[in-house]
């Protein structure tokens, strides 16, 4: 997706979002877990907004934002990660405000 190539992302993107997925419905104890996920979850709102497609965008970003809020004030989020729900904050802002513009690149 970064490489500009948003055909050939979606599939991978969507790939990794099922393993989390997966993964956290076998052990949704694991905050690591979740954060992972709600990192999926923004990859996809970021390729929806990189194809201008905002409500799918808003959608992956909220969901993001809520899997983020679960594990916030964890030891899940420490150092950069823990500034990661600010950024997708940002980007949702972004797509509420004009779907096109690039986002934040993914850490």
């Amino acid at each position: 997706m970064q490489l500009g190539d948003l055909a050939k992302s979606i599939p991978l993107l969507r790939k990794a979002l099922n393993i989390r997925e997966e993964r956290v419905a076998a052990d949704r104890a694991n905050r690591g877990l979740i954060g992972g996920l709600a990192e999926s979850y923004a990859d996809m709102g970021r390729w929806y907004a990189s194809s201008n497609s905002c409500r799918e965008a808003e959608t992956w970003y909220r969901k993001s934002l809520a899997a983020f809020h679960e594990v916030q004030g964890t030891s899940a989020l420490t150092g950069a990660d823990a500034e990661l729900p600010a950024i997708i904050a940002k980007e949702l802002a972004n797509v509420k405000t004009g779907c096109g513009s690039r986002p934040a690149s993914p850490k």
